[in-house]
């Protein structure tokens, strides 16, 4: 049974509410469709397609703006969510083959066999593979990913919006499969929030590292595999909103012809408006993880003076969205004299957002795996951990070479500072593996994580430095006017270790009067550069 029914929507020029069997597909039609003779890329996507409904104005702008060819879009209704999207029942074990329980496969197959073949018939779509996407969000998002693994020739591009991978048995299912087809392109998204507010809920984002990497693994290249971890994001209708145009231009925005940009007309008072203010000779970049697929924004800032013969001494920053503009504009003016510090590298590690502190990612870059029965007093359930390994052999194995192809370093003088759970994090570094780093800073250093798991550690640190196995300076740094536990643990730190002072450990101690925990980091800047940056003439 074939029914049609029309409605207008705007610039989105017709939408199309039809029925193939018993299934109703909401079709939404480009401007130019009733006035060429052009196919189209056709987009399907699950639930409806509630996901463009919510967009339907920006997707206008997109089009009318030239950012986004004229594409149809499919939504694809379900009467029975849970079974249809639900690859097998929770309570059973799932096989080593793609045979659905319940409705999971009847339904993929319908997408594949009976509804993508009637809209390419009866609709100019472009019924390429290449062209034609798939889209899907939570439960939607899930069966999609099946999909790839189980229909690759009908369905060539694959989005996954906060898809649901916290399904029992899913990730050892997927680690049994093949290898995905390799003309299919990915794109997949999460938020580092999502589940904060239910803590029986799977952190989502733990599972979608973990299915990168994988697919790495399997060989799937950066050019088909875009992943986007939004630090701020959730798994509503918000968040999940805002990617689907993300996923459509990752898909088809190269192919998009943008007019050009008109010029703006000259103001009409003496008010200049220029480039909004940077400082001199800084650069950023954006470095991916090789082994987690990651992302970190880095911040270099090179100083005026040219370097010694022996290179430029380095100070890598973590949490670089709130140190990297204070710290370079100190170290700026304290070697700006001949006779001040040495001119170094300030080079930052932090994370593509505009907060100073991007909680999620730093929570899970900084820490060891935590149970998770460790929740907060409030009772929520705090974002992933265990990540300090991975980090911590991204800064080892390739932001630092990345920088000394590119600058002149003395590689005897590199130093790592951390602030909080970053000093926690430098402490670490310190304690669990040899390190290039000559120098470590542990600002504020929260000693108590994890119900002090760094000081489980302590004893085989000290081993190594009984053997003289380490040649290290640790600098430990905290306001007077911290939390009184967080004083005594960083006094009892220092003292624990004088004892290996000059036997491989250089040690040094502040304590910075009437500075609180965020206040003491200014002033502990200005401290540990005298330090670090020391003039050696």
């Amino acid at each position: 049974m074939i029914g049609t029914k029309r409605a207008g929507l705007g610039y989105m020029t017709k939408k199309e509410c039809i029925t193939i069997g018993e299934r109703r597909i909401n079709l939404y039609l480009p401007p130019s469709y009733f006035t060429s003779n052009k196919r189209y890329p056709i987009v399907y996507v699950q639930d409806g397609g509630e996901l463009f409904k919510q967009c339907a104005n920006h997707l206008n702008r997109l089009f009318l703006e030239g950012w986004l060819p004229e594409l149809i879009l499919a939504g694809v209704e379900t009467p029975d969510r849970e079974a249809e999207y639900r690859p097998w029942s929770p309570a059973e074990a799932p096989s080593g083959s793609l045979v659905f329980c319940g409705k999971g496969r009847a339904y993929v197959d319908e997408l594949a066999d009976r509804i993508k073949p009637y809209l390419d018939n009866h609709y100019r779509t472009d019924p390429n593979v290449e062209r034609t996407s798939i889209i899907g969000s939570s439960m939607g998002g899930l069966i999609t990913l099946f999909t790839a693994y189980s229909r690759p020739d009908a369905f060539g591009n694959i989005g996954l919006l906060s898809p649901s991978l916290g399904h029992v048995g899913l990730m050892a299912f997927l680690r049994e499969q093949p290898a995905l087809s390799d003309h299919l392109r990915i794109f997949l998204s999460v938020g580092a929030q999502e589940g904060m507010d239910d803590r029986t809920v799977p952190r989502n984002v733990v599972h979608a590292l973990e299915l990168c990497k994988l697919w790495q693994a399997q060989g799937i290249p950066d050019s088909r595999l875009a992943f986007q971890l939004d630090e701020e994001g959730t798994d509503d209708t918000l968040f999940i909103v805002r990617q689907f145009p993300q996923v459509l231009l990752a898909f088809y925005g190269q192919e998009a012809e943008r007019p050009p940009i008109p010029s703006r007309a000259k103001a009409e008072n003496s008010v200049t408006t220029t480039s909004t203010y940077e400082i001199p000779r800084t650069e950023t970049f954006i470095l991916r993880a090789e082994r987690t697929g990651l992302s970190y924004r880095i911040l270099v800032s090179e100083p005026m003076r040219s370097p010694p013969a022996e290179g430029y001494p380095v100070l890598y920053a973590l949490d670089g969205n709130a140190h990297f503009g204070s710290m370079t504009e100190a170290l700026r003016m304290q070697s700006w004299h001949p006779h001040g510090l040495t001119p170094g590298l300030i080079v930052a590690i932090g994370y593509d957002s505009d907060e100073p502190f991007v909680y999620g990612r730093r929570l899970y870059d900084f820490t060891v795996e935590t149970p998770e029965s460790d929740v907060r007093s409030d009772g929520m359930v705090w974002p992933p951990t265990g990540g300090a390994d991975f980090f911590l052999t991204f800064l080892e194995e390739e932001l630092l070479p990345f920088i000394q192809s590119r600058y002149p370093v003395d590689v005897t003088r590199q130093s790592l500072f951390g602030h909080s759970l970053g000093g926690l994090f430098s402490l670490y570094a310190l304690f669990n593996r040899p390190s290039p780093f000559r120098t470590f800073i542990a600002g504020s250093p929260s000693i108590y994580w994890n119900d002090y798991d760094l000081l489980r550690r302590l004893p085989a640190f000290e081993e190594r430095l009984v053997r003289r196995e380490i040649q290290a300076e640790l600098i430990i740094a905290i306001g007077s006017e911290e939390d009184p536990s967080m004083i005594e643990n960083a006094t009892l730190l220092y003292q624990r270790l004088q004892p290996y002072e000059n036997r491989g450990l250089n040690l040094s101690y502040m304590l910075i009067e009437g500075e609180e925990h965020l206040s003491v980091i200014h002033p502990m800047i200005s401290k540990i550069f005298k330090l670090i940056f020391h003039n050696a003439r």
